[in-house]
């Protein structure tokens, strides 16, 4: 079999275009899973720190709620990252005695004790 110019240029043409592929492919998979990783920690995160959990702890709501939360995670750590992992490696009975503890200080930090 002779091989033309022509083969071996379609034959780079296509080896190229298949390995682009298959990394668009790996690229496209390891976004996906990044999202879902990121998804889950949302997730997981909302199901332990949330405000309707803070409400059923203390009497809070509307404008005071938001307010104690943005008190207690910038308390916390100022970095929403840094935040979301110490709700990650906290338990949730943990979670709930730190917001009583947070909502006690806010209390008397805010004058409405």
């Amino acid at each position: 079999m002779k091989i033309s110019k022509q083969n071996i240029v379609d034959y780079i043409f296509l080896k190229r275009n298949f390995n682009n592929s298959i990394e668009l492919k790996e690229d496209l998979i390891n976004k996906i899973d990044k999202l879902t990783r990121q998804d889950n920690i949302k997730r997981e995160v909302a199901g332990k720190f949330n405000g309707d959990i803070i409400m059923k702890l203390t009497p809070l709501s509307g404008a005071k709620l938001g307010s104690f939360i943005g008190y207690m995670t910038n308390a916390i750590s100022s970095d929403k990252q840094e935040f979301n992992e110490w709700v990650l490696i906290n338990s949730t009975q943990s979670i709930q005695e730190t917001i009583l503890s947070y909502y006690d200080k806010w209390l008397a930090n805010s004058g409405k004790k």
